[in-house]
């Protein structure tokens, strides 16, 4: 079907998803449903979502999807209505940003953390790369994105790294003097 096409494919992959989860929701809380959903059942099912740990973004795309099937039935939409929120606060993210200080103490910690050989070189090697290349994780571990030894090139003041399925194509550090 051509309105199939109309999502991307991230889309059509979460949205029988949230249907689901939207499904299990109505089962745990004895809710009655036939086809439409009514906006307090949308409020409900969004302090469901919270409570389960779900983010905000993900929250966000399930209403979404939800969306969706009501407009594509052409029936009404309760999640466009002004008491269904929209924009989800995220949650305060926890996480430090990584110092010179903390990296330090990661590569440290790290060195007497393996007795193998390989791992003791290995983990502050990913560190020290991803902090002075400015990588995201999935770029330097096993993923469609991970760096292969021929990615890497050694030059005499410098290391080139090409990525060849990720945002950043090409990354120069210079060595240290």
């Amino acid at each position: 079907m051509l309105i199939g096409k109309a999502l991307s494919a991230s889309s059509s992959s979460l949205y029988p998803r949230a249907w689901q989860l939207f499904k299990l929701f109505i089962t745990e809380s004895n809710i009655f449903w036939e086809c439409r959903v009514s906006e307090q059942t949308v409020l409900l099912f969004i302090a469901y979502l919270y409570q389960k740990g779900y983010a905000p973004a993900t929250i966000s795309s399930v209403i979404s999807a939800l969306s969706y099937v009501h407009k594509l039935s052409s029936v009404s939409d309760p999640t466009s209505s002004y008491i269904v929120p929209h924009k989800l606060k995220p949650a305060n993210d926890s996480r430090l940003p990584i110092t010179e200080e903390i990296l330090e103490q990661l590569v440290k910690t790290s060195r007497q953390a393996f007795q193998n050989i390989y791992l003791t070189y290995l983990y502050p090697s990913m560190f020290l790369l991803a902090f002075h290349a400015f990588l995201r994780v999935g770029e330097i571990t096993e993923s469609d994105h991970t760096l292969a030894f021929s990615d890497v090139t050694l030059t005499d003041d410098s290391i080139l790294i090409s990525f060849r399925s990720a945002c950043t194509q090409l990354v120069s550090i210079k060595k240290p003097v």
